[in-house]
């Protein structure tokens, strides 16, 4: 499986920014809210995040599945240079609230 390991020219800040919003939605969809790096152990961790097709392989979802997950709001993308990228632990969690 394919993995991203922020090997991009985009600012290091620009990804943290990035990465803390897509916590703390994930957070706020939990109904937990709080500092995100509780969220994280407060360390620092390695972090992966997969592509739209590995999502899409995890989730065992087809295309247009994906798409209409996207739109409804469902799947919340960190966006770089115009790709969605996920954090294992929101796929993690997606897959728990879907019983799958």
């Amino acid at each position: 499986m394919k993995t991203l390991l922020l090997q991009t020219k985009i600012s290091v800040d620009k990804v943290l920014t990035l990465l803390t919003e897509h916590i703390e939605s994930q957070k706020k969809l939990e109904g937990q809210g709080g500092d995100p790096s509780d969220m994280m152990g407060g360390e620092r961790t390695k972090i992966v995040l997969y592509d739209a097709h590995d999502v899409r392989e995890i989730l065992r979802i087809e295309r247009s599945t994906y798409y209409r997950w996207l739109k409804s709001g469902l799947l919340k993308p960190i966006q770089i240079k115009g790709k969605h990228y996920y954090t294992s632990r929101f796929i993690e969690d997606l897959k728990r609230a879907q019983g799958k």
